[in-house]
């Protein structure tokens, strides 16, 4: 088994953002591997490419139909619904099994929230660190936030959901420091919302428009795709 797999970072805004090798690869993909099939189906249909063999990943069921595609020389590809595949989605345990039977993998880079949010933020990061710590968890979430407070570089965050009760936590918890809210991103609704921990819950408030999920790296996003928006907060 010598076929390598193909990992793609999908847009998670602009669908003109899509990688020009990753458009290329589209045409010749054979079997795709994804989170979410309606969502996967409607962004081809935006690029004009059909795809016959599209399966949702189901842990070691779908890692067996990448093992029998391996065999018959298929070209594969690997995405979740938007941004890296292994970020905060399914395909972590998919890349240690290949990489446990010498597959070989790669990816096609692409859009990511996690960079582009601490770009928008503005906030010095000449020392090149920041602190990604993921979603911010809907049940001890003081004490989470509490783990983060010494920290000194930039705190990425995603928020999903309850938006206005995380920022009210954040700004007793960071109470002097500085938060990007990044709405939208790469989308024409793009917002991005600067200010104080503190004064940001009634900031948001003039925004209240959102759907259900968010992120938080202090900065915010929203998939093209599906029916729902993606925020990212950075805390300075």
């Amino acid at each position: 088994m010598s076929k390598k797999v193909i990992f793609a970072a999908m847009p998670i805004g602009d669908n003109d953002h899509i990688a020009i090798a990753f458009k290329k690869y589209l045409d010749k993909v054979d079997i795709a591997i994804v989170e979410s099939e309606k969502v996967f189906r409607k962004f081809c249909d935006i690029n004009n490419v059909y795809i016959k063999n599209v399966y949702e990943y189901k842990g070691l069921e779908t890692i067996e139909i990448v093992y029998d595609s391996i065999k018959n020389n298929k070209n594969i590809l690997v995405v979740s619904n938007d941004g890296y595949p292994n970020i905060q989605d399914f395909a972590t345990p998919l890349i240690q099994e290949l990489i446990k039977n010498n597959i070989e993998i790669d990816i096609i880079p692409g859009p990511n929230s996690i960079l582009q949010s601490l770009f928008f933020s503005g906030f010095d990061n000449s020392s090149g660190q920041f602190y990604f710590a993921g979603r911010i968890p809907n049940q001890d979430t003081i004490n989470f936030l509490n783990s983060l407070s010494n920290i000194n570089c930039p705190i990425i965050l995603i928020c999903i959901p309850f938006l206005n009760q995380h920022l009210e936590h954040i700004s007793k918890i960071f109470p002097s420091r500085q938060i990007a809210i990044c709405v939208d991103l790469s989308k024409p609704t793009q917002k991005i919302i600067r200010c104080s921990t503190k004064d940001a819950v009634d900031l948001v408030k003039k925004y209240r428009i959102f759907p259900f999920n968010f992120d938080i790296v202090n900065g915010w996003k929203t998939n093209i795709h599906a029916f729902y928006s993606y925020y990212t907060l950075v805390i300075s």
